[in-house]
């Protein structure tokens, strides 16, 4: 891999890190994404050579990137770089959403490859990605309202284009689970005490309540435990307090804005206000499988597995390919006593991504009872 005019994208300065998160070695090396593989070395010497269809997933934090890849037949392992340079942040981004569009691609060649000898070379079936141009694998999954995309997380309406800008930063929160407006923020803790220093920064992607509460903790947190420290850090998680407060604004539709209001009600226990909110963005606004999830996630905090089984399910129904809906829907299933219609959409499940159930181990043979001893 030594002819750069092959690559689809390179960097001259990446720096492989660490299971710390600290670069590796001493010096930058190169990397080649082409249409078929990636490729990290220096010349002369590779370090990592891997073919776009071993990689599973990739997350990008900032200039840093996780690639996770298979490693023989069933493990999975797994390698960080960051990218080096001027406007680091930005080739970082530029780089994530080539490899996963040409791994995507890549993927794509081997599915209509596999339908051509099962004699149905026209039953593929491939959505683009509204917000990140990705094509998506929709063979398996017919009359969507919404896809869900892998690579950049969104959740965007096929047909409606109204719709998009609404659905525009709108995914799961990793912190509350619960679909909203999402966005990176920052919070500070240092905590200086004569002889004690500790800090902490994080960059998180969260909805804005649970930015909100983050920011205002480490806010109380420095101001009552710091010394000096205090000057600094409190404005500073107050300028992220102030900005998840005014995100709503950034929402076209009044309407679908008032999905953060919702949300906050729900994680305060006042279940049903959230519920009157959430009806009334799907009759107003935009019957999307985020707000009916949430929906769901509401009726079941009130008692109501039955509603909750229900609005999972209509969830799936708008959005059948996203994955996390299906277990989900199979535990509240089980939690009603229903272990067949559990088993049923695990199965469903297993059949849409045509998952294969790992083969039985062979039972280890006793070993044998030792040779009783000779009698005198």
């Amino acid at each position: 891999m030594s002819e750069s005019d092959q690559a689809a994208f390179e960097l001259k300065k990446v720096y492989l890190l660490n299971h710390e998160g600290q670069a590796a070695h001493i010096g930058a090396k190169q990397l080649i994404l082409t249409s078929d593989r990636l490729w990290i070395g220096r010349k002369g010497k590779e370090d990592i050579s891997l073919p776009l269809e071993v990689i599973v997933d990739t997350e990008r934090s900032r200039n840093r990137i996780a690639v996770s890849h298979l490693s023989g037949e069933e493990s999975v392992d797994g390698f960080a770089f960051s990218v080096g340079g001027f406007g680091s942040e930005g080739k970082a981004r530029e780089l994530k959403s080539q490899l996963d569009r040409l791994r995507s691609i890549r993927a794509l060649e081997q599915k209509k490859e596999k339908l051509a000898a099962e004699g149905r070379p026209d039953a593929l079936a491939v959505v683009e990605c509204h917000f990140c141009g990705t094509p998506i694998d929709m063979t398996n999954f017919s009359d969507a309202a919404q896809v869900h995309c892998e690579f950049c997380k969104s959740i965007f309406s096929v047909d409606r284009d109204a719709a998009h800008d609404l659905e525009r930063d709108h995914y799961f929160c990793e912190c509350c689970g619960y679909y909203s407006h999402i966005q990176e923020y920052s919070t500070l803790k240092l905590l200086c005490l004569i002889w004690y220093i500790q800090w902490s920064l994080h960059r998180e992607k969260l909805c804005p309540t649970c930015a909100r509460s983050r920011a205002r903790n480490r806010a109380i947190y420095c101001l009552f435990l710091s010394t000096v420290a205090a000057i600094v850090t409190v404005p500073y998680n107050l300028v992220t307090y102030f900005r998840a407060l005014g995100a709503h604004k950034q929402v076209p539709d009044p309407v679908f804005a008032q999905l953060d209001d919702a949300n906050r009600l729900a994680k305060k226990g006042r279940f049903g206000e959230a519920q009157a909110i959430y009806l009334d963005i799907a009759k107003k606004s935009l019957a999307h499988m985020g707000v009916v999830s949430n929906m769901g996630c509401v009726l079941y905090e009130q008692g109501q597995a039955d509603g909750a089984i229900s609005a999972v399910d209509k969830a799936i129904g708008l959005c059948p390919n996203y994955f996390p809906s299906y277990p989900l829907l199979a535990a509240l299933h089980r939690e009603t006593g229903d272990e067949a219609k559990a088993e049923a959409t695990e199965n469903r499940a297993k059949q849409l991504w045509e998952i294969e159930d790992a083969p039985a181990e062979a039972p280890a043979e006793e070993p044998a009872p030792p040779p009783a001893s000779p009698t005198e």
